[in-house]
């Protein structure tokens, strides 16, 4: 899996950089979170309701990466040395039918350097 659009590095715009993410970790983390049962409000004859709380475990998954930018995807292929390294971290959606890789190439393509990229399978 890869993406492709411009590319603009040393005064040369690269058409249809080959931009493949390299490196890729995935972290779940499990906690008490209190959460609210009941809003703080008031009753009918205006008396205050305290805001009722329950602790629950929690589940947050977050990684990043990085993502290698060759000229083409025939320069990745000769093994050519990458134009690019750029780093970037994101939180997953574990509730996603998407992979996490999936997830991962998502999010770089809402990054602004690789705004307007398309999927390469």
């Amino acid at each position: 899996m890869a993406i492709a659009n411009n590319f603009s590095k040393f005064g040369v715009t690269f058409e249809n950089a080959y931009h493949r993410i390299t490196e890729l970790n995935f972290k779940v983390e499990e906690s008490l979170q209190p959460v609210i049962l009941v809003t703080g409000s008031e009753d009918a004859y205006g008396n205050e309701i305290t805001p009722v709380y329950e602790n629950q475990w929690t589940k947050v998954a977050y990684g990043g990466g990085e993502v290698e930018t060759y000229a083409s995807e025939g320069a990745r292929l000769a093994h050519s040395e990458s134009l690019s390294r750029t780093r970037f971290s994101l939180n997953y959606d574990l509730t996603s039918s998407e992979t996490w890789i999936e997830q991962a190439y998502a999010h770089v393509k809402t990054l602004e350097q690789f705004s307007g990229s398309v999927d390469l399978l």
